[in-house]
């Protein structure tokens, strides 16, 4: 256990070191447009609050940059990444990029901490979780967008921590605290709730309660927040924000539903992981391990993640894979209990 946790170490210190260096060079892909949205949102709040005078309208109000002779303001998701980027543009338009990708990256990795130590007794299917939440910034969806200028990173492991807290430390409040804030920032992680389908206290009725409601104060910002905004702005919206009216989902969802097999097979088990689910699918068998069940449990959940997800969103999942990095949580949990430390104990 011990080897594995200092290889674990050893991946994340080279991981964290290749994002400083990237953080100072220009954005790159996947979705480059994606991280220029977000940091052009900052650099807005940047000109409003520390060199604009005129105040046409709440500079709190989320506004896009690239506005041309118009006010710019949008309905968004909750701009509190915007937010606590815009100061350091004072430093000029380079650095501040710099430096908010570095803050962004020293937030990231201390919630990742953070989940790692309120989820590290936890038990999953009988298995301690231990180091298992060490790999998300190494592994599946989130390996892509750990270093990324983007919401969605910060919003899982938020909505990751806040439920640890609830589940792990009976901290209710502070958990629907953190979850509803993550799920303001981005609606789709709400599919890491999927985790308690794996918790020995599911059954327990005061988790789903607090999730109710942070669900409620979520679909409130988005129905009720966000259309005042667009009617205050007098202009369509910038951005595709909130969930898609349900219907519509489910028929983008059905409609298509051999496009979803596809895309959901070669994003999910092509490119990220199907290679370590072989490696240590045969190597828990060489050991004469039964998997199937375990395999079987994970893969369902997985599944009913990503169908919700496109409920949720419609076909928005075809097109921009970052709405799948909720899965990662769980992806991260299902390999480490597979017993993979085994791996790294063979070279002791």
């Amino acid at each position: 256990m011990r080897s594995l946790k200092k290889f674990i170490l050893g991946l994340l210190t080279f991981r964290v070191f290749t994002l400083i260096i990237a953080a100072f060079y220009p954005f790159s892909g996947p979705h480059e447009w994606r991280q220029y949205d977000t940091i052009g949102m900052a650099y807005r709040y940047f000109i409003e609050f520390f060199q604009s005078s005129v105040d046409k309208y709440p500079k709190i109000l989320p506004a896009v940059l690239q506005a041309g002779d118009k006010l710019g303001v949008t309905p968004a998701e909750i701009p509190i990444l915007n937010l606590i980027a815009s100061p350091f543009f004072i430093f000029g338009e380079t650095t501040g990029v710099a430096f908010s990708n570095l803050i962004l990256l020293i937030i990231n990795i201390q919630l990742t901490y953070l989940c790692h130590k309120v989820w590290k007794e936890a038990e999953v299917l009988d298995r301690k979780v231990e180091e298992a939440i060490l790999l998300f910034p190494l592994m599946s969806f989130s390996l892509l967008y750990f270093g990324k200028f983007m919401p969605d990173i910060i919003s899982v492991l938020l909505i990751l921590y806040g439920l640890g807290l609830a589940i792990n430390r009976d901290k209710i409040i502070l958990g629907l605290f953190l979850s509803s804030l993550s799920l303001l920032i981005k609606p789709t992680s709400v599919i890491v709730y999927a985790l308690l389908l794996l918790m020995k206290d599911r059954t327990k009725l005061k988790h789903y309660v607090w999730i109710s409601f942070s669900v409620v104060i979520t679909l409130i910002y988005y129905k009720v927040i966000n259309p005042l905004i667009l009617e205050f702005a007098g202009e369509h919206s910038f951005f595709a924000v909130g969930p898609k009216p349900f219907m519509i989902a489910i028929s983008q969802f059905f409609g298509s539903p051999l496009l979803y097999f596809k895309i959901f097979l070669n994003s999910l088990f092509g490119k990220w992981m199907i290679l370590p689910f072989l490696i240590l699918i045969i190597f828990n068998f060489i050991k004469k391990e039964t998997t199937i069940g375990r395999i079987s449990i994970f893969s369902v959940i997985i599944l009913l993640q990503s169908t919700f997800l496109h409920l949720l969103s419609g076909n928005h999942p075809y097109m921009h894979n970052y709405y799948y990095i909720g899965i990662s949580p769980i992806i991260c949990i299902f390999v480490y209990s597979l017993n993979s430390c085994r791996i790294i104990n063979m070279c002791d």
